[in-house]
């Protein structure tokens, strides 16, 4: 089980500079593709890892990593050359951390960058019905929510699980919702864009078929169920809808490998 709705798969926000107060960066040499990450209170800690890989999530929200398809331009090693980081910042949480690593790499691997939108295939999401009308799975959420009551076999509110093909939340707002959706298609290289017109939180339940592509139109429901398309629109009584708009893109202007690196 996992958790989602982290938030809006948007870049992150510039904050204050802060730095970790220890920072190590080796360049990793083995053959190995497996990469380890480790951040906890106080410690980060990730081995085999690209400069592509903290980018995405240095410049991405917390528990949601900066898309690949947002990242643009960087030198050729980009995605290819591993390193490892250990760094220390006493107190400091994991989400605390991520300004510090992108501090670290601004300054390790002399990283500059600069964010442009630009027009992207994306997923518009909509109603179905024109009376506006949602589905029997997508319902609001009671007044009397409440994060810190217990929940048996649910999760809590405001919060979401995943296991594969299935989906569950309580009080979710529509960005959170936009995001898990994005979520579930890793393979498409799409934002989605919330374009229902909804507000508020809503209690949502979501059961489909997995299959490696998913495609509006041509999505066929299995013997054991439908697609995620067809589900959405059964279920929640809103759809995905191909197009292009305005996707957040972060541009890499110059990296170079950190100096110990090179000798």
């Amino acid at each position: 089980m996992t958790a989602v709705f982290a938030g809006a798969v948007t870049l992150a926000a510039q904050q204050p500079s802060a730095s970790f107060e220890v920072a190590i960066v080796k360049r990793n040499t083995s053959s190995s593709l497996e990469s380890t990450w480790v951040p906890e209170p106080g410690r980060f800690h990730a081995t085999n890892v690209t400069l592509k890989g903290y980018i995405s999530t240095a410049f991405g929200q917390p528990q949601q990593p900066l898309a690949a398809f947002q990242i643009s331009g960087g030198p050729a090693w980009l995605d290819s050359e591993r390193f490892d980081v250990s760094a220390t910042a006493p107190g400091a949480t994991p989400v605390q951390m991520i300004p510090m690593l992108r501090h670290l790499l601004e300054e390790q691997f002399a990283l500059r960058t600069h964010v442009e939108t630009r027009q992207l295939p994306v997923y518009s999401l909509v109603r179905v019905r024109s009376d506006g009308v949602l589905g029997p799975d997508m319902r609001r959420t009671p007044v009397d929510c409440d994060p810190a009551a217990p929940h048996p076999g649910q999760p809590p509110c405001g919060g979401g699980t995943i296991i594969v093909g299935t989906l569950m939340a309580r009080g979710a707002s529509m960005p959170q919702i936009v995001n898990g959706l994005a979520r579930l298609m890793p393979g498409v290289n799409r934002l989605v864009l919330d374009r229902t017109g909804l507000s508020g939180t809503y209690d949502i339940d979501l059961k489909w078929t997995p299959t490696p592509v998913e495609l509006p139109g041509t999505a066929v429901a299995s013997d054991n169920g439908p697609s995620l398309f067809t589900a959405l629109q059964e279920q929640w009584g809103l759809k995905l809808e191909p197009g292009t708009g305005p996707v957040p893109v972060l541009v890499i202007e110059s990296a170079s490998m950190p100096r110990d690196t090179n000798e």
